[in-house]
Parts: C-alpha cells; structure tokens; sequence
C-alpha cells in the first residue's frame, strides 16, 4: 500500500513549495517522507558540481520539506512512534538517529533572540568536502566526524555568531584553544578551522577514540553523542552529507522556533504590489499582516498571522501556531509551522474582494481573513482573534 502511494505522490515530491504543507496523519506522512527521500537522492545524484555554488533548487526544495517534517515528529513523539514502523530500514535509521541527535543537542541550549543570530552563505558542500578530506589525510581524522562537528557548531558556516561562551568561527574555537590547536591560521576561515579541529581532535585521541576526542571538543556526553549519529549518517551514505548541507537555520527563540535561512526568506522590496487574482498562487490582506499561500498537490490554503494564532492552540507545537490550513473539504486546522505563508511579493488582496480556488473561497475583510470550503467549513483570522468553523 505505501508504495502505491509514494509512486502517487513521487511527482508532486519533486519540488515542494517552501511552505509546502505537511501531512498530519502517520500513513500519509510516512508515505509522503518515502517520496521525498527518493527525490532528494535522486536530485543529489543529478547534482553535478557540488564544488560550485549553492544547491540546486530542487535539492534545497526537497531537503527544506524533509527538514520541515522531521522537526514535525521532533515535535510529535507519539507521531514519530507511529511513522516510524512504516518506514524503510535505511528511511527509519535516518529519522532516528537524526531525531535522536536534534533530541541531544537540544537540551544543550537555551533559546536566544533573534538579534544574537548572524547568517551567511556558507562555502560551496564539494568545497568543504575537499577541506575535510585534506584534514583526514593530514592528522587521519574522519572526514565524516568533521563534516558532523561543522553541522553542529554553524551548520557548515551558516551561522557566524560567536557562542554564549565565546567560540568563534565554522568549528567554534574558544580562543585559547585556537592559539594551541590553529596552527597559525584565522579562525574564521572554514579551510583553517577544519584543520585546526582536526589537530585539536587527534591530539585528544583521535582516530583511536572519537569520543573521548569529541568529549575534550566538548565535555558533554549528548554534545559527542549528536556528532557521531551525524557522522554515521554521512558515512553510511555519503548523500546524507550533501542532504545536511542543504538543511536550512532554523534558530530556538523565545518565541519558537525561527527560520533563518532558505527559499522564501527575502527581503520586501518597497514597490506597490500587484492586485491578487483568482489565478494568483498567494495573497495578502492589505494590512499585510495576514498572508496566504495556495498548494495545488495536495489542494489545500494556508493562511498565516504575522503575529500569530491569539489564543494560542492547546496542543503541543515546537515550532510556531502561525495560522491555519484549509482543505477543499473538512474542517481547517491550525498550523504548527518554523516558516510563514506571508510572501513579501504577494499580491494584495482587496477589501471587499474574493480569491477562490478549487472549493476553497476567502474574503478581505478590514476585521480580518475569512475562509469557508465546498464542505461549509472555515475559519477567521484577524489580529483580535481566529475562530475554526
């Protein structure tokens, strides 16, 4: 039955939207990670100069989507439990041991704000990939190890935020440790800062013992165990490197869960934005503070609140309660989401005017959003409050 349903769906896993929704159910989610699995292997395969710039968009596409749904089950663990059993052997160990290394690393940090993040793009995967293979020849550490300490510490240069404790650069050296174990380089260059980490790494023990290696990088026991669920990843199949690579920031704040980086983080542009249509794929209110965003496989809206759902649902969601999505048929449901459906460049729906599309109908309202399917239900969204009908 599952792979009926993966070949169903493998078309529409191709390229998913950035704010591409995620089923809620464990077989049709199980079904849907199986597709995206496969595309993204299939993208990473096509992917012909790694050492040249970023992604394709195809492989940033479909590893943000496998992203997003495993910080879903992170969220869900009764749901994990339940897709779990029907995945593929190699599927499920992914999802375990990535699950399990998110899990670790967690519960080393504390969300921070906004203001303490810095991002930029980091070194081409196939770049990194030869630094890490000239360190492992160099001192005979993993290459895989030192791909897994560069995800974890910056997301492989992503983040350029200095730590809490004062670590700096692509592998986080405290200073003092870099003037022993930097062999004389810039801490933030990615190419010294493997090497030194390297050096750093075998002179704690390195091949020998990884963790008691991993253990002086970083004296916590979740901290070694989160690298080497990593590591064994990447070296059980060398996708699994550029599938990380390709994962985008999603940073722990006070507020939840943030995504930093990736498709559909742009800055607006200050120019009058065209009028919504019923063709139009997204759409915005006037006030610009609630948005929408049309997927056409599997049909459903997605509507979100910049300031997000007021009162906030009473289940558990790790991430954000940004809105609500709706289907051609059945009741809405609030979203639990790390990114918007409010594109800066969609186009203004009036008030008084209505989108439809495929049984789902919204009116602009100057109180608000309103949004009913072809089976009568809805809901409400405005800044005062949403209401589920």
């Amino acid at each position: 039955m599952i792979v009926a349903t993966v070949l169903s769906i493998l078309a529409a896993a191709a390229a998913p939207p950035p704010n591409a929704p995620v089923p809620r159910e464990a077989p049709a989610l199980a079904a849907r990670l199986v597709a995206t699995d496969a595309a993204l292997d299939g993208a990473i395969g096509r992917w012909a100069h790694p050492e040249r710039g970023a992604p394709p968009d195809d492989v940033t596409l479909l590893a943000l989507y496998q992203q997003r749904i495993y910080l879903e089950l992170f969220a869900e663990p009764r749901l994990a439990a339940a897709v779990l059993p029907r995945l593929p052997a190699r599927a499920a160990a992914h999802l375990r041991d990535s699950l399990a290394a998110r899990r670790e690393l967690v519960a080393l940090t504390k969300p921070r704000p906004l203001s303490a993040f810095r991002t930029a793009r980091p070194l081409p995967a196939g770049v990194l990939l030869r630094y890490y293979r000239e360190a492992e020849r160099r001192f005979g550490v993993s290459w895989q190890v030192l791909a897994a300490v560069n995800f974890v510490e910056s997301a492989f240069g992503k983040l350029r935020n200095a730590s809490s404790a004062g670590a700096q650069g692509p592998m986080q050296f405290l200073p003092s440790t870099w003037r022993a174990y930097g062999l004389g380089g810039d801490v933030h260059d990615p190419h010294d800062a493997i090497l030194g980490a390297a050096n750093y790494l075998h002179a704690s023990g390195a091949p020998r013992s990884y963790r008691r290696a991993l253990y002086g990088y970083n004296p916590s026991s979740a901290y070694v165990d989160a690298v080497l669920r990593y590591a064994r990843r990447m070296r059980i199949d060398r996708r699994a490197y550029f599938g990380y690579y390709a994962w985008q920031v999603f940073a722990r704040t006070p507020r939840g869960l943030r995504r930093l980086t990736g498709p559909g983080i742009v800055v607006a542009l200050a120019v009058a934005a065209p009028a919504a249509t019923a063709s139009s794929n997204s759409f915005r209110l006037p006030s610009k503070n609630i948005g929408c965003a049309y997927n056409p496989k599997p049909a459903s809206l997605r509507c979100d609140l910049r300031s997000g759902l007021k009162p906030a649902p009473r289940r558990k969601c790790e991430l954000d309660w940004t809105g609500l999505e709706i289907a051609p048929t059945g009741r809405a449901s609030p979203t639990c989401a790390g990114d918007t459906a409010i594109l800066p460049n969609a186009p203004i729906l009036a008030y008084g005017r209505t989108w439809s599309r495929n049984g789902i109908t919204c009116r602009s309202r100057t109180t608000g959003l309103r949004c009913t399917n072809r089976s009568g239900h809805g809901f409400t969204l405005a800044r005062q409050g949403w209401r589920n009908f």
